[in-house]
């Protein structure tokens, strides 16, 4: 399956370092410019140190030099600690420090610069003593002008990253859309190929004699479960009431194709039915319940379904009474697990995770977790809870 989160590969995120360090260094350079040029266009400057020289251009354009070099560091910090609500005094205290160190760093700079390194040995005066007056600026908080300034590009800092983090978001969205739509396409292709609608239209018209209430039933479970593989309204998550209810069609097409064969339990704890989980992400385990585990029998078999939530994890099982499997082989190809994994890696990181044990009959319990909510933060409305239902006969 092809995977549309790939790593970024090193050399592009260096060339991107390098790109956004020339930016910082030309738009400091630009404003360095500005800020000389118009001491010496303006006609006013008694309230200003006049240019002097080719020295004093050289201070100044330093100092901003100076801060162009400091910008990306405070703009590594910005992006490390944030000012979000966890932590908020002790990041607020980091930047505090940081602005303090920084800001005394330029005054400092600025003053042994301009008083000691630019002057004649005339008018040079004593390093201690441009330390020692930087020293008492600082305790006098004369380096107010470099802390705004610092301030900011720190909020500059900010701006980069809350725009950064919107255009992941962007495109984890479009990735999830991309598996939603996979998933649905996987779906569709398990559901309507050759065998499966032969093999349910064959229980079908078995049952047009016998049975014609369950015919118009099977009907209609087949046209619901179909409506909803090819209804797409772009919703990453669905209640676990409306997992089930797709899945209850699956389900009873599938018991009309092995009768008595197999058996489904359900224990679905009352208070989990609203909780929000990714959309047709039973289907595919319990295919490969059926397929692989109660197919595999000689004699009757079932598949259970439980759903329960302790704390803040929900925690969704799927087993079976099959001969079992090679837990530590990989996957079988075209089962869909695989798929699934993927999906909840996208959604939830290391928040879920789908594990295969071996069941109490000897077949096999898929368990999935994931982060119990019950509004899902990947879409703006909630799946609707009407959503072109069937009434069956």
């Amino acid at each position: 399956m092809f995977s549309m989160s790939a790593p970024v590969p090193s050399t592009y995120r260096q060339r991107s370092t390098w790109m956004e360090f020339g930016v910082i260094m030309a738009v400091w350079f630009a404003f360095a410019s500005l800020v000389v040029g118009r001491l010496f266009i303006d006609p006013d400057r008694t309230a200003r140190p006049p240019i002097t020289g080719v020295s004093d251009v050289t201070w100044r354009m330093s100092i901003y030099l100076l801060w162009a070099l400091f910008t990306p560091f405070i703009f590594w910090l910005s992006s490390r600690t944030g000012l979000g609500p966890a932590r908020s005094p002790g990041r607020i205290a980091l930047h505090l420090l940081s602005a303090v160190s920084i800001a005394t760093i330029m005054d400092a700079y600025s003053d042994v610069v301009y008083r000691h390194v630019l002057k004649s040995p005339e008018e040079r005066e004593a390093l201690m003593d441009v330390v020692s007056g930087s020293f008492y600026d600082v305790l006098r908080l004369g380096f107010l002008w470099e802390l705004i300034i610092y301030a900011a590009i720190l909020a500059v800092g900010f701006a980069r990253d809350y725009y950064r983090r919107f255009q992941e978001r962007q495109m984890q969205a479009a990735r999830l859309e991309a598996q939603l739509t996979e998933a649905r396409l996987d779906a569709l292709r398990m559901q309507i190929n050759p065998h499966f609608l032969f093999n349910t239209l064959h229980a079908i018209s078995s049952m047009v004699e016998r049975d014609p209430s369950g015919v118009r039933k099977m009907v209609a479970r087949l046209s619901a479960l179909l409506r909803h593989t090819l209804d797409h309204d772009g919703a990453q998550e669905v209640e676990l009431a409306r997992e089930l209810d797709v899945l209850d069609d699956y389900l009873a097409i599938m018991q009309v194709r092995f009768e008595h064969r197999l058996t489904i339990r359900n224990d679905i704890a009352p208070d989990v039915r609203d909780a929000m989980v990714p959309d047709m992400i039973l289907q595919p385990i319990v295919e490969n319940a059926i397929k692989h585990g109660v197919t595999q029998r000689s004699s009757p078999g079932w598949v259970e379904i439980t759903a329960t939530h302790t704390g803040d994890q929900l925690t969704l099982a799927v087993e079976d009474n099959g001969p079992g499997a090679a837990l530590d082989d990989e996957l079988p190809k075209g089962v869909g697990l695989n798929n699934v994994r993927s999906r909840l890696d996208q959604m939830y990181g290391d928040a879920a995770s789908l594990t295969l044990t071996t069941g109490r009959e000897g077949g096999v319990r898929a368990t999935l977790t994931l982060p119990y909510h019950t509004h899902s933060s990947f879409d703006d409305e909630p799946f609707p809870a009407d959503h072109d239902a069937v009434a069956y006969a």
